[in-house]
């Protein structure tokens, strides 16, 4: 199907940001097993657990950026509320993530979905999936679009976008710890 429209069907890729991150890991879970083949997937501050359990939940839930508050109000309107403890709605929970694409996730230091990312990362790398994990050090959840206000953002950007590019030509992907803080640091 790919080569009827002119695309290379080996190198298609999802990505999403935040809760768009989150649906973009769901889709490739949903998608394992059904004959249709993502060469990569990318994750920035994704939001892979509703369920607000972690450390990074608890630490950042209010003032920086996004507000724990808020996000549950935003769950309950939609209507989500009462399976947020499914992988449906926290992907986080799949209990099998072999067979996914390779995946490239950052985070942010200062994010309340911070640890969502990082225990993401590691079981995806338990599950055979080659997998990088970048914390992007001093900053916040959408760090990634804020490059006119926060230019220390614009490197991490460029950096993101190249190191996708590479992925999708077959480049392996390594876990990146220069850039993470030491509560997160974990040998490759």
């Amino acid at each position: 199907m790919a080569g009827a429209i002119g695309i290379d069907g080996g190198r298609l890729a999802i990505a999403g940001e935040s809760a768009g991150a989150g649906l973009a890991a769901r889709v490739c879970q949903e998608l394992r097993g059904s004959g249709v083949s993502l060469a990569a997937q990318l994750l920035l501050c994704p939001v892979l657990d509703l369920r607000f359990g972690s450390p990074s939940h608890q630490q950042f839930s209010r003032g920086w950026l996004l507000d724990a508050a808020t996000i549950r109000h935003d769950v309950e309107a939609l209507g989500v509320s009462r399976i947020v403890d499914t992988p449906r709605v926290s992907p986080l929970l799949e209990p099998d993530l072999a067979g996914l694409p390779p995946a490239q996730i950052h985070t942010a230091e200062y994010d309340m979905f911070r640890d969502d990312g990082a225990a993401y990362a590691e079981r995806l790398r338990q599950a055979g999936v080659p997998v990088s994990l970048t914390c992007h050090q001093g900053m916040i959840h959408f760090f990634y679009g804020l490059g006119r206000m926060v230019p220390a953002a614009r490197p991490s950007l460029s950096a993101i976008g190249s190191e996708f590019g590479a992925l999708l030509r077959g480049s392996e992907p390594v876990t990146t710890s220069t850039d993470l803080p030491r509560s997160l640091r974990r040998a490759s």
